[in-house]
């Protein structure tokens, strides 16, 4: 039983009143506290529960930027500008810009089935390819045969590709094997006029001026090849009648510039403008050719030059002593660009 706590009188059970002083029961205090202690409860739930969602939300809506930020930063429009871009730089075959271009791709989200790491890929290929048709510092044997494992490495490993890169690479590469081809035959060419076997050298290099091609960059290796082939043979025809004129037997020791050496221990004017040669086209960085259709003797023998240097052309006269002791070679369009058999 329960007692007022001002008069002491017993209350009735659940009496909110004390019926002797009217005073509220400890009872009806403690439920008005404890009718209040869930609501206070449920709120601070409330508050947990929203936080809680709030942080689940704001980091799922973190992770999806995060993905789509690298995968569709780049929309398709963009991207396909930039691979569009890349498919240029190869067809004109600047390998390494096309490669800086793709590049920029990887990273993405790839559109239209593109493999932007097997194109990239394709491009270091090509630009080996490059490096060894253009190579001025090997022997045209060693480029063959780096030249042809190349190819044959690239034909299989993309020989079932269908990007677009590859096509864009197919004018590259079929003029390629077409250089490849022709080196076998310059090569051939050279042996021919080393061993003197001039009727056969010219043979090969009727078949060198049969090779065409569509680009500039080829074509111009091309014809240095056929220009360094007739200049070797011009050199041992008309060598050949100075020999026939003198009625000099040849011998290991009176033999002329058909040799090594000529009688006053010269190189022989091949070898001295196989020197020439190469010097000048180290100090230009360019392709020096010669012009047949200018050659004349007058005591001398000259022949009109041509130095190739990216779209520049420079002309000069190359020169050689009929004794074949010394040769020359001057540039009209080049002030001081002189070079002589005797300082290189």
């Amino acid at each position: 039983m329960n007692f007022c706590e001002n008069c002491g009188k017993p209350l009735r059970e659940n009496s909110k009143f004390c019926e002797n002083c009217g005073t509220k029961t400890l009872k009806d205090e403690c439920s008005k506290y404890t009718s209040k202690t869930p609501a206070i409860k449920n709120k601070r739930y409330s508050i947990f529960a929203f936080l809680a969602i709030f942080i689940l939300i704001f980091t799922s809506f973190k992770l999806f930027s995060s993905t789509d930020s690298s995968e569709g930063k780049i929309k398709k429009d963009e991207y396909m500008k930039i691979y569009n871009e890349a498919i240029r730089r190869t067809e004109t075959a600047n390998f390494i810009q096309a490669k800086v271009e793709l590049e920029k791709l990887q990273n993405t989200k790839s559109f239209d089935g593109i493999n932007i790491k097997k194109d990239i890929d394709m491009t270091v290929q090509l630009f080996g390819i490059q490096t060894f048709v253009s190579s001025k510092d090997l022997k045209e044997e060693d480029i063959i045969e780096e030249l042809e494992n190349k190819l044959n490495t690239f034909e299989k490993d993309y020989k079932n590709s269908n990007s677009k890169i590859k096509k864009a690479s197919d004018t590259f590469t079929k003029e390629s094997k077409t250089f490849l081809d022709l080196l076998k035959t310059y090569v051939q060419a050279e042996k021919f006029i080393d061993s003197k076997d001039i009727s056969n050298a010219k043979k090969e290099l009727e078949k060198l001026k049969e090779y065409k091609f569509t680009t500039p960059r080829f074509e111009n290796m091309a014809e240095s090849k056929v220009l360094n082939i007739e200049s070797g043979i011009h050199i041992a025809d008309s060598q050949n009648s100075k020999d026939n004129d003198r009625d000099v037997p040849k011998t290991s020791e009176n033999s002329s510039i058909n040799n090594s050496s000529n009688n006053n221990g010269r190189p022989s004017i091949q070898d001295q403008f196989n020197r020439l040669k190469s010097i000048i086209e180290a100090d230009f960085k360019g392709t020096l050719a010669v012009n047949y259709s200018s050659w004349h003797r007058q005591g001398e023998s000259s022949l009109r030059i041509e130095l190739n240097k990216g779209n520049n052309t420079y002309y000069g006269e190359f020169s050689y002593s009929a004794n074949g002791e010394w040769i020359y070679v001057e540039f009209s369009d080049l002030s001081g660009k002189n070079y002589n058999s005797y300082k290189a």
